[in-house]
């Protein structure tokens, strides 16, 4: 089943997606078990894209968590971003 438009537009503006990624704790467990935001980044694009970030994506993913005082809000925001990624819904 193809996903439609207004699936997508869910993902992309419902809040029940970020309430999930939040109240799933995914992001905190890692970050409370001592894995890095390079761990944590590689483990949340092997979680929904199954594969390895590129350089590049890891890079410029490592540069926002790196300005920002709050690496949990980051990288869930970076979960949610992934989640919303192409790539993600048209294809997985």
């Amino acid at each position: 089943m193809e996903p439609n438009l207004s699936q997508a537009l869910h993902l992309l503006n419902g809040d029940t997606l970020h309430e999930k990624i939040s109240s799933g704790g995914v992001v905190k467990k890692m970050l409370d078990a001592g894995q890095t935001p390079e761990q944590v980044i590689d483990e949340l694009y092997l979680r929904t894209l199954t594969r390895h970030p590129t350089e590049n994506e890891k890079t410029q993913l490592l540069a926002v968590v790196n300005d920002y005082d709050n690496p949990q809000q980051t990288l869930e925001d970076a979960f949610w971003a992934i989640l919303n990624a192409r790539e993600f819904v048209f294809n997985h």
